[in-house]
């Protein structure tokens, strides 16, 4: 609907209302305290509105409400300790405001919370560890806040839990390791990143739930564990950005079958990638800045990949004859900043739906002497770096090289 202005006062007197649902309109101003005259209402949608204020603490004592949705508003201020007399919720919806304050232990009290989203607010402080009690949810989603200090292990006792997305924060370490995972056998994705976590990766017991697994931008160190290899529906694996080191063993991984995108870029202590296996859904993959020393050939079998990023690297070969050949629905490849040497195989031809090439800062020579024949007429993009540049990939090949 476009229904604007302040909701009215009348409102209140709706005393055997069950269902209200006011969102996606224009609707502005705060909410009454009045609305704690709704005695017999059990599901309240105000979202996506333009809703200010606080919530009034009469609406937090409306016994019988298992919905409440504010998402989407400019409510402000701390959620009141009251809101653990809601003992009937199951969904707590408080996303996109500019809501402040800590998270009331009280919240803890709603034994039949299912879900609760409290992302792209300004809460600070730390989650409570009686957050562990609340053993019935199956989705947290605090992302894109100012929450601090440790994860608490007790999260480890959410044995429904599905969906965990804690980016975006200050969280630190877990004292140990990323433990609280470990059990937490029903996952289907988890985002811990852009935090502040010092910690190893923990061991991964068999799950057949995880596919999403993003942990980039942090602090974690130590090898990559084979028990990764136990997640076996696992879509993406991001841990770029780390203190990662040793070898990582993909051939360990044999496993990730329905594998489509692997970034541990970044991570400066890697030695470097070892692995003999299949990735036939492969779709992304980033391996720059991980002291790769030669061109992976497990891509021979990943003919779907679309992304490809081995820059930073020191690989000292010619680039494959096979690359271009295989890796025909290529869209992105950057090689920069490596050692590569010799002539750029005139393979590349093949590579016609390539959007975005990078091959500068390294020993490449040769004239192609074959014209780019794009099957899109998507604008092909320019990436200088350094002195060998390769712009649009519409000209003819010998333009191309210093």
């Amino acid at each position: 609907n476009n229904l604007s202005g302040e909701i009215p006062s009348s409102f209140s007197s709706l005393r055997a209302l069950s269902y209200l649902d006011l969102g996606w309109n224009n609707l502005n101003g705060p909410i009454s305290a009045l609305f704690g005259n709704l005695t017999e209402v059990i599901q309240i949608f105000l979202d996506n509105n333009n809703f200010t204020g606080q919530i009034p603490s009469s609406l937090l004592s409306l016994k019988d409400l298992n919905v409440i949705d504010l998402s989407y508003n400019k409510f402000q201020g701390s959620i009141l300790m009251s809101l653990g007399n809601l003992t009937k919720v199951t969904n707590i919806m408080l996303q996109h405001n500019n809501f402040t304050g800590y998270i009331p232990s009280s919240l803890s009290h709603l034994k039949d919370l299912n879900l609760v989203d409290l992302s792209y607010n300004k809460f600070e402080g730390s989650i409570p560890v009686s957050f562990g009690n609340l053993t019935k949810v199956t989705t947290i989603m605090l992302q894109y806040n100012n929450f601090t200090s440790h994860i608490p292990s007790s999260l480890s006792n959410l044995k429904d839990l599905t969906f965990i997305d804690f980016s975006h924060n200050n969280f630190g370490g877990f004292g140990g390791k990323i433990s609280f995972l470990t059990n937490l056998t029903k996952l289907i994705e988890v985002d811990l990143s852009y935090n502040q976590l010092t910690s190893q990766m923990c061991e991964f017991q068999p799950n057949n739930s995880l596919q999403y697994l993003r942990v980039e931008n942090n602090r974690l160190y130590g090898s990559i564990p084979n028990s990764i290899s136990n997640l076996v529906n696992l879509i993406e694996i991001n841990l770029s950005s780390n203190d990662l080191s040793g070898i990582v063993e993909l051939d360990k991984s044999t496993n990730l079958a329905e594998l489509e995108t692997l970034d541990v870029s970044n991570n400066s202590r890697l030695l470097g990638i070892k692995s003999n296996s299949n990735y036939t859904f492969l779709q992304k993959l980033d391996l720059s800045s991980c002291n790769i020393t030669e061109f992976p050939n497990f891509l021979k079998s990943s003919k779907l990949l679309k992304k490809l990023e081995l820059s930073n690297n020191r690989i000292s070969s010619q680039i494959p004859e096979w690359t271009f050949e295989v890796l025909e629905n290529l869209l992105f490849l950057d090689l920069h900043a490596n050692r590569l040497s010799g002539e750029i195989p005139s393979m590349i031809c093949n590579a016609s739906y390539l959007e975005i090439l990078d091959i500068s800062n390294n020993n490449l020579s040769g004239k192609g002497d074959r014209a780019y024949q794009p099957k899109t007429q998507a604008k092909k993009k320019l990436m200088p770096r350094g002195l060998i540049l390769c712009y649009g990939l519409m000209c003819a090949l010998r333009y191309c090289w210093k």
